[in-house]
């Protein structure tokens, strides 16, 4: 339920806080391309920034060309929007093959929204580097496994396990022991239920010589080049989810915010604590339950994208259609995992440019 008080969750109370430069940069997609309860429509206004926005450099729109070029290798479809250097308003969309490899270099971040069903899986790579948020179920474990190795992961630097429920940490232990890692982050070293999956996951660090780190409030790490930081608003939960570690992850210009599946509580918290919750993306907490992603919330991270990871066809309805209302009143474009597939996002620090495994946008 909502907090009431100081924020009332409604967007006429609210004053969206939006960042100066936000306008569309090349290669950003889906700026004016939105997702909606499974349709792919159209909306033909972008958003407009409230104040002056400097003009792009015109070669601004090579960056995603050139990626397209250069890494054209594994031959997977990748739908991309362009917006051109010039005037036009309406972004292009392109069919373009993106490779899937070799993009471990100093000049790109790749983010990856693994298709794991009505769970939570990312995959952060850097400069030769791997950090991995969340695992998905425990029947997960072959195809995150194949995935990471397909993706050239033979160690993990970095696992961040947001909260002990298993459709996020389910096949964590068999990860470990197929990997390693250096450091493992959780919101506590313990955890009182009859979780098995936590207690796999604690062996198998064990097994390694390791435990559980807790993370400080603001403390941050570096991937390479990339950085993220673990916010938190210094309050204690009964309810699990809200417990979940929240990491604004920065590269360059570009910031990713994961959050887990905190609800209400915790978003109203963070907002209250007056911590900058800005990002480009979004992942959307919760799978998009209608307990989560809430005015006062959304209106103060601003996404330009919002990643659901959900499950197609699922028992609780998600993402609810209040949430994905609110999505498109904070200006946000949608990608769906049961839509979409594996959702991939590579980043140069300031342009975007994204690839999906299981949907063809070709008009």
């Amino acid at each position: 339920m909502a907090r009431h008080g100081k924020h009332k969750d409604t967007p006429e109370s609210v004053t969206p806080r939006r960042k100066a430069n936000y306008s569309v940069s090349a290669g950003d997609a889906f700026l004016s391309d939105t997702y909606d309860t499974g349709s792919y429509h159209r909306i033909e206004a972008a958003p407009v920034s409230p104040e002056p926005v400097p003009p792009k450099k015109k070669r601004k729109w090579l960056w995603p060309l050139l990626l397209a070029v250069l890494l054209a290798a594994a031959g997977i479809t990748a739908a991309v929007l362009l917006r051109s250097a010039g005037t036009q308003s309406t972004p292009v969309r392109k069919n373009v093959s993106v490779s899937m490899t070799d993009l471990n270099g100093d000049s790109c971040m790749r983010v990856t929204f693994l298709d794991v069903g009505e769970a939570d899986c990312a995959l952060i790579q850097c400069g030769g580097e791997a950090m991995l948020i969340d695992s998905g179920n425990y029947a997960d474990l072959s195809y995150v496994k194949q995935t990471l190795q397909s993706l050239g992961v033979t160690t993990l630097k970095y696992i961040i396990a947001t909260h002990p429920h298993e459709d996020h940490i389910g096949c964590m232990g068999g990860l470990i022991r197929a990997f390693g890692v250096e450091t493992l982050y959780a919101p506590s070293a313990e955890y009182h239920s009859d979780s098995t999956c936590f207690d796999v996951m604690n062996e198998a660090l064990a097994e390694l010589g390791k435990s559980i780190t807790v993370p400080r409030a603001n403390e941050t790490i570096r991937l390479d080049s990339a950085e993220l930081t673990f916010l938190s608003a210094g309050k204690t939960y009964e309810n699990t989810n809200d417990t979940s570690l929240v990491a604004r992850l920065r590269y360059g210009e570009t910031v990713f915010l994961f959050t887990g599946d905190i609800e209400w509580d915790a978003e109203h918290d963070l907002v209250e604590a007056g911590i900058d919750l800005s990002a480009d993306v979004l992942k959307v907490p919760h799978h998009g339950s209608a307990s989560s992603s809430s005015y006062v919330f959304l209106y103060q991270v601003m996404p330009r994208y919002a990643v659901i990871s959900v499950g197609r066809d699922n028992e609780y309805g998600h993402p609810d259609s209040d949430v994905l209302s609110r999505l498109r009143d904070a200006d946000a474009a949608v990608l769906r995992t049961d839509e979409l597939g594996t959702i991939t996002c590579f980043s140069d620090g300031t342009a975007l440019v994204w690839s999906f495994s299981g949907s063809d946008l070709s008009e």
